[in-house]
């Protein structure tokens, strides 16, 4: 099926905290952090809903905008300004992770829409740097957005300086350039039933970091043995990032999201 997809933005604000009740506060704050805080702490949440069908040749529409608004607003507004973990039963045995929140919107949404409108992808945003996507495969995906700053030269070995100059212009300044990258990692894995995580997410921060610090404050070209051989391209860039993330990651990175600058960015995402 031919289809196109369509995405509409939803908000709500809520509390939640992350903890095993069997497990002792040192072991709830070794692997949730902060955020085993029994008070909770709280989010300003942004749920993306996108579907997918045929567009029907009368209205030019895979489903009216206010249809869906009309379906969707009022599952948001049951978690809209609540304390997950006690006002809503959904979670006396499920953690109020993104990863569990993202499946659960993916359940109670797709039960409601219309004949041949079906659900594409759940993304559900706590913070700009933390979301979790489900797409219905009972994998659970969960994302962040790190930053680090490099330096490099665009530059072939294959082609000569004026050709280098023509295809790279100012990029192929001699001595360099550099930015402040951000590169989002999305790993995808199985949702564990006690943590409701696919990682912790401070292993994630280990992992992601300690290979990041390879590459922060570093000429990529001259200091970053991958590229000896190749253009320090953005291209290049990131499939070097995805090789070496897959052997930190155990090969779970799903999706990667490279920004060079503000008109300028790059995607991984696995076949």
């Amino acid at each position: 099926m031919n289809s196109v997809v369509l995405t509409r933005r939803f908000y709500f604000c809520a509390a939640h905290y992350y903890r095993v009740k069997e497990w002792s506060e040192e072991k709830n704050r070794e692997v949730f952090g902060i955020h085993s805080n029994p008070s909770g702490h709280g989010h300003n949440f942004v749920l993306d809903v996108s579907v997918k069908g045929e567009i029907d040749p009368i209205t030019g529409m895979i489903v009216n905008l206010t249809d869906l608004k009309r379906i969707i607003t009022p599952i948001v507004e049951r978690f809209d300004h609540t304390f997950l973990n006690k006002d809503l039963s959904y979670f006396e045995n499920m953690q109020p992770t993104v990863e569990n929140l993202a499946k659960l919107f993916w359940d109670l949404i797709e039960e409601k829409l219309p004949d041949g409108v079906f659900l594409q992808r759940i993304k559900l945003k706590a913070t700009d740097k933390v979301f979790a996507e489900y797409y219905g495969d009972n994998w659970g995906i969960f994302c962040k957005k790190y930053r680090f700053s490099a330096g490099h030269r665009l530059f072939s070995q294959k082609l000569s300086n004026g050709k280098n100059r023509e295809i790279y212009g100012k990029c192929n300044n001699f001595h360099g350039h550099g930015h402040n990258y951000y590169l989002t990692v999305c790993y995808k894995g199985d949702v564990d039933e006690k943590t409701g995580m696919t990682i912790p997410l401070s292993e994630l921060d280990r992992r992601v970091k300690s290979f990041l610090k390879t590459l922060s404050g570093k000429r990529l070209d001259k200091d970053i043995e991958f590229f000896k051989d190749k253009p320090a391209t953005s291209e290049n860039l990131i499939s070097f990032i995805r090789e070496e993330l897959n052997k930190l990651l155990g090969g779970n990175v799903f999706k990667l999201k490279l920004t060079e600058t503000r008109n300028n960015f790059f995607e991984y995402l696995e076949e």
